[in-house]
C-alpha cells in the first residue's frame, strides 16, 4: 500500500513542473504575440509577471530583452540578455544580442567578449565579423592575456565552461585552464 502511495506521490510530483512549464510557455506565447502586434508595453508587463512567478525560465529573459530592446531599454536588455545567458550559456545568439546592445551601450569590453563567445558558440562568424567591423573604429581589437595572441586565434578555441561564462561583464574575462583570457584597453 505504501509504495503505490509513494507511485502516486511521485507521478504528481513530475506532472506539477510540467503543467507549470507549458503554462509559462503558453503566457510567454502571448506575450511575444503581443509584441509581434506591436504592444511592446503590455507584453512587458506580461513577462515581467512570469519572471516573478519564476525568476530562471530563462525564455522568458530573452523575450524581455528583446521587448526592452524595441522599447528603447538598450541596458536593461542588456541585463536581460546576460541573465538569459547565464542560464544557457551555450547559447550562440543570446551571445551575439549581448555583443550587439553592448556596442550600442558603447560597452566595447562586453561586445568584444560576447561576440567572440558567439562565435565559440557557433553563430554565423559573417555576422559576428560585421559587428567587429563596427567596433575597430572606437576600440582596439582584445588579445589573449595568457598568449598575447589575437582574438582571432582563440575565437576558434571551444566554447568555455558555463561556469566561467556571462559572469564577467567586460572583456577582460576570467581565465581558467580551458580558456584563453581575453583583455582590452576599453573593459
Amino acid at each position: 500500500m505504501r509504495s503505490r502511495v509513494l507511485v502516486g506521490l511521485l507521478a504528481v510530483v513530475a506532472v506539477v513542473p510540467v503543467q507549470a512549464q507549458s503554462e509559462l510557455d503558453a503566457r510567454l506565447r502571448m506575450a511575444v504575440s503581443k509584441l509581434e502586434q506591436g504592444d511592446a508595453i503590455n507584453a512587458l508587463i506580461d513577462i515581467e509577471a512570469m519572471l516573478a512567478r519564476d525568476d530562471r525560465y530563462r525564455p522568458a529573459y530573452d523575450h524581455l530583452g528583446r521587448t526592452q530592446v524595441q522599447l528603447g531599454d538598450d541596458l536593461g536588455a542588456k541585463a536581460s540578455f546576460l541573465r538569459a545567458a547565464e542560464l544557457n550559456p551555450g547559447d550562440a545568439e543570446l551571445h551575439y544580442l549581448i555583443a550587439t546592445v553592448g556596442w550600442q551601450l558603447a560597452d566595447f569590453g562586453a561586445a568584444w567578449t560576447h561576440g567572440i563567445a558567439a562565435i565559440q558558440a557557433g553563430y554565423d562568424r559573417r555576422g559576428v565579423e560585421q559587428l567587429f567591423k563596427e567596433l575597430r573604429h572606437y576600440s582596439d581589437e582584445p588579445t589573449c592575456r595568457v598568449s598575447s595572441q589575437p582574438w582571432k586565434s582563440i575565437a576558434s578555441s571551444p566554447l568555455v565552461p558555463s561556469s566561467v561564462f556571462c559572469r564577467v561583464e567586460s572583456c577582460a574575462a576570467v581565465c581558467s585552464s580551458s580558456m584563453h583570457a581575453i583583455s582590452s584597453t576599453d573593459s
